[in-house]
């Protein structure tokens, strides 16, 4: 595979609202780097979680499980954040599970510690504030994408693509059949980050799709043929 996106804290703590270069190294104080495997369960359903991680690199994904299926609501990429929000708000369980589709490196952040940074300094409680705000619209797009979805939103591969751990091979195909329009032809090698992040979810949640050949592995995704990428 090639080289993994690796985002630093300050890119994905910045992405939220800027922080002086002063509360930044703050808040990286409080953090602990940790390489994760794949299939780590990061956030747990039905249990307070004491931890906020942001994505340094890798893919993971936002999950409830029902009585006989699981239900998918989101795939985060590097910058994101994975954060049970009725633990954060609340401190109660959270509804949603959120595990990794790869090996991660990831950034911990101890939840007290943030609630204690927010009382002694003002810029990090205007961060946490907007950085709150900005999860909670996440959150309703993604009960709004699970409602009204087209083809043209599952493409969006940040916040869309909500039910693909339930659907079959042939509805793989057909979807990026679909796709096919809003992305470059299948030769060139120019594809958009976003496309190669909606690949690496389809090989990561179907990896029979892959046929070996003598020189690489080779994935065959319905029109594409993007065994380089890997």
């Amino acid at each position: 595979m090639g080289e993994q996106i690796l985002i630093s804290l300050s890119d994905c703590l910045n992405g939220y609202h800027f922080l002086t270069p002063e509360s930044a190294v703050k808040l990286e104080q409080v953090s602990k780097k940790i390489t994760a495997k794949r299939n780590s369960l990061l956030i747990e359903q039905d249990k307070i979680q004491k931890n906020l991680y942001f994505l340094a690199s890798g893919l993971a994904r936002v999950y409830y499980e029902t009585a006989n299926r699981q239900i998918t609501l989101d795939f985060v990429s590097p910058g994101g954040t994975l954060i049970s929000m009725n633990s954060y708000v609340h401190d109660t369980p959270g509804y949603e599970n959120i595990d990794l589709l790869e090996d991660s490196v990831v950034y911990q952040i101890d939840q007290k510690q943030l609630f204690d940074l927010y009382e002694s300094d003002i810029a990090i409680a205007n961060w946490g504030r907007k950085m709150a705000e900005l999860e909670f619209i996440k959150a309703e797009q993604r009960t709004m994408s699970k409602l009204f979805n087209t083809a043209q939103e599952l493409c969006r591969v940040t916040s869309k693509i909500p039910s693909i751990y339930s659907t079959d091979q042939t509805w793989l195909h057909r979807l990026l059949s679909r796709c096919q329009s809003g992305y470059p032809k299948p030769d060139s090698r120019k594809y958009s980050h976003k496309f190669l992040t909606f690949v690496k979810i389809i090989i990561a949640l179907k990896p029979d799709l892959c046929i070996e050949t003598k020189n690489q592995k080779r994935y065959e995704l319905g029109i594409f043929n993007i065994g380089w990428i890997m």
